[in-house]
């Protein structure tokens, strides 16, 4: 039903839905190189972030130099340096926004996400779900617990994790059964 509520108007027309996969779904026998350690980080590879920070605001800065010295007039100054500001804020919040910035620890107890611990009794499933691009558009990391309640966790940054979909899941589920 949230699924249903979270498309936007365009997706609902064209019946477009998300897709819901259990990471058991997901894994679809994936091997993972064993032996896998006692307690598994994921995090986001910083140092690829922060470059290619670096390299769009150094891009904008040199266009924004030029325009400085090549004496255009004082409105497209105003408006590129709004743009400007808009740039490096937009890049500050990427590399600072908790939401997209997040650590994952799988362990034989359970899995802790964003400074929450789930035990794995507690877990009755977990899913990834796909929902179709547009102003919702995205994968998430699901996790049911047995009292009812979900948590959701925005995982478009996988890639960052330098995992796929498939791998993510098979190492959810060799801890959850371990």
């Amino acid at each position: 039903m949230e699924e249903n509520a979270a498309l936007s108007w365009d997706d609902r027309f064209l019946k477009i839905h998300s897709i819901i996969k259990t990471t058991v779904e997901a894994a679809d026998a994936t091997k993972l190189k064993y032996p896998l350690p006692d307690n598994y980080l994921l995090k986001r590879k910083r140092t690829l972030q922060i470059l290619l920070s670096l390299l769009m605001a150094s891009i904008f800065t040199f266009i924004f130099v030029y325009i400085l010295f090549t004496k255009y007039s004082v409105g497209t100054l105003l408006l590129f340096t709004i743009l400007l500001s808009i740039m490096y804020f937009a890049l500050y919040q990427n590399l600072t926004a908790k939401d997209i910035n997040f650590e994952i620890q799988l362990s034989k107890k359970g899995i802790a996400v964003m400074d929450k611990f789930y035990q794995w009794p507690e877990i009755q499933e977990t899913f990834l779900v796909y929902r179709p691009k547009g102003k919702t558009g995205g994968i998430y990391f699901v996790i049911g617990l047995k009292n009812g309640f979900l948590d959701r966790f925005h995982m478009n940054n996988l890639l960052e994790f330098n995992l796929t979909e498939r791998t993510f899941s098979a190492l959810v589920e060799t801890y959850r059964h371990n």
